[in-house]
């Protein structure tokens, strides 16, 4: 008997042939009934929408009018995700070298229910030993913000999305006022305290599609996308300078930032 995990499975199924996908659809939710929160894209650009927007336990990736290789490459750039890519093809003939960057690969042409099934369970074995591990790599441990590798890989793509289809974009650069007098004074257990709660304050008024990093020390930065004039950026920035106009609870006391 094939057994999974009692929580909803979250798939993203990338397919740009209609009948096909409604086919694929049809296998997941036959195999994993109730289990199942399916989102799709038919796509180059809904599909890289949808893989920044959330997260996803299975990624079934279709050759998305030639665009495969660079959605695995996108996907496989997620760590927050722990990206887990099935790869889907016509025949074996279709099968290409990506396929050493995917979890497995599966020939749609006969596929069952009970064959995606066993795959997805397989690969799943492995995936929180896996989520561990990227955390570490590409996450600040302090605050769970993006680190600057992957701040770095974020910059790289959101700059590749907006020169493709003449998008705006905004970065902003931020580090706290006084924060190494604050440290040296309260203790460092006080500064990453503050550290914490800027995180927070941040993250609250940024889109949930924006890319908030902490670069190291007292250094913050954001990627803010469609961006439709300067006055989105300013507004954001004054949002955020507002918001640190108050004092922080440090320590039990009453701290100006």
């Amino acid at each position: 008997m094939i057994t999974l995990p009692n929580q909803a499975l979250r798939f993203l199924l990338i397919e740009d042939n209609p009948e096909d996908y409604s086919t694929l659809e049809q296998l997941c939710k036959t195999a994993f009934g109730s289990q199942l929160q399916l989102s799709g894209a038919d796509n180059y650009q809904s599909a890289i929408t949808a893989i920044n927007k959330d997260s996803y336990d299975i990624y079934l990736l279709a050759d998305c009018h030639g665009s495969q290789n660079k959605l695995l490459e996108h996907i496989n750039k997620q760590p927050n995700q722990s990206p887990s890519t099935i790869l889907l093809a016509q025949t074996e003939e279709h099968i290409s070298e990506s396929q050493d960057d995917t979890d497995d690969y599966l020939i749609k042409q006969g596929l069952t229910a009970r064959a995606l099934k066993y795959n997805v369970r397989n690969i799943l074995k492995n995936k929180d030993y896996t989520n561990r591990l990227i955390k570490l790599e590409y996450y600040d441990s302090l605050t769970g913000l993006a680190n600057r590798v992957l701040f770095n890989q974020e910059l790289k793509e959101w700059i590749d999305l907006a020169n493709n289809y003449e998008e705006t974009l905004a970065l902003l650069l931020l580090n706290i006022d006084n924060f190494k007098d604050i440290n040296n004074s309260e203790g460092h257990t006080a500064g990453d305290q503050l550290l914490q709660e800027a995180s927070k304050t941040i993250c609250q008024i940024v889109e949930d599609n924006d890319t908030v990093a902490r670069l190291g020390g007292d250094e913050f930065a954001i990627i803010t996308n469609n961006v439709k004039d300067k006055n989105h950026a300013e507004t954001l920035a004054e949002k955020i300078i507002n918001a640190f106009d108050r004092n922080f609870i440090l320590n039990g006391k009453k701290i100006p930032i």
